[in-house]
């Protein structure tokens, strides 16, 4: 029963977010988050919700602390599991998105060093973009 709620709170959240509906997306991933501070999901969701809000119209908040916020949610994660390869692609296309290439490329030399002892079904997406940035982008 609570994993239902959860996850309909997820959903909510991510649809949310896709809207473009982020304090919706927030306020709903907050109280995730205060019920269970180590939700990955949630702290991926916020990750990428808080991105995506960044670099949109929106203006309430400057994008550099939306920005600096998604790096600790990443973070976060990584600091929960280690072994998080979501999570450490995400990070790694995070200073992408923001042209910091060096950092970007170490951890996505990273990620695909990781993924190679990991079901690669799972990461498919992931591993085909890692490794077409890794192929055209320079440091």
């Amino acid at each position: 029963m609570a994993n239902d709620l959860r996850y309909r709170r997820l959903e909510r959240a991510r649809a949310a977010s896709l809207a473009g509906q982020f304090s919706v997306a927030y306020k709903g991933l907050d109280e995730l988050l205060r019920q269970n501070p180590d939700d990955i999901e949630a702290h991926r969701l916020y990750g990428n919700a808080l991105e995506t809000d960044a670099f949109s119209e929106d203006d309430v908040m400057p994008a550099d602390v939306r920005l600096k916020a998604a790096r600790r949610h990443y973070r976060h994660i990584l600091s929960v599991d280690a072994s998080n390869l979501f999570a450490l692609f995400d990070l790694a296309e995070h200073f992408s998105n923001i042209g910091k290439n060096r950092v970007a490329r170490a951890l996505f030399e990273e990620f695909l060093r990781q993924s190679e002892a990991k079901n690669l079904d799972d990461y498919e997406d992931e591993l085909a973009r890692a490794t077409a940035w890794l192929s055209t982008t320079s440091t």
